[in-house]
């Protein structure tokens, strides 16, 4: 429902804020096709910022880079 909401930036609704809307009938059921504020004004949104997901990073490697040569030991027998 996100993407119906009329504001910029990150859409959310304010706590007791004013809206009008439209809706039509999906197979969902009622669904809202345009959420504004009053008099077709932008809505306030939420002064709460949203948690951020925070996202497991993974290493890159660097994949042009050659591996370096390992130095052996040699065993010598007797």
């Amino acid at each position: 429902m996100e993407s119906v909401i009329k504001m910029p930036g990150f859409r959310s609704l304010g706590d007791d804020e004013l809206v009008e809307f439209e809706c039509k009938e999906s197979d969902k059921g009622l669904e809202a096709t345009r959420v504004c504020g009053p008099s077709s004004v932008d809505c306030q949104g939420s002064h709460r910022r949203p948690l951020s997901k925070k996202r497991l990073r993974r290493r890159k490697m660097n994949r042009n880079r050659r591996p370096q040569a390992v130095p052996r030991k040699a065993h010598l027998s007797n």
